[in-house]
């Protein structure tokens, strides 16, 4: 996937499944895939191939939400900020 179309599908989660005004994804899909569903020892949750997080900032928590891939390949979702971000990389297989 190109960082192009990671920042096109970001975009189109951060408008709560829709992309230029058409619906793509129900909302009710999108927020049953980015739910808690599975919690982790590092503080982060898990949701149906989505991973969840905060951080505080100036006394006020920032969530946020992620889909990682192998190497290094992450869009990444604030809707707090109106942000999207995608990344790419190429440390496939690494563990």
């Amino acid at each position: 996937m190109r960082p192009r179309d990671m920042a096109k599908f970001g975009q189109m989660c951060l408008n709560i499944g829709l992309w230029q005004n058409r619906r793509i994804v129900s909302k009710e899909w999108l927020a049953e895939s980015t739910r808690y569903h599975a919690h982790t020892e590092y503080g982060m949750e898990y949701g149906y191939l989505w991973w969840r997080g905060h951080q505080t900032i100036n006394d006020q928590k920032i969530n946020a939400d992620w889909a990682q891939g192998n190497g290094g390949q992450v869009i990444f979702i604030c809707p707090f900020l109106d942000l999207i971000a995608g990344f790419t990389g190429g440390n496939y297989n690494y563990i």
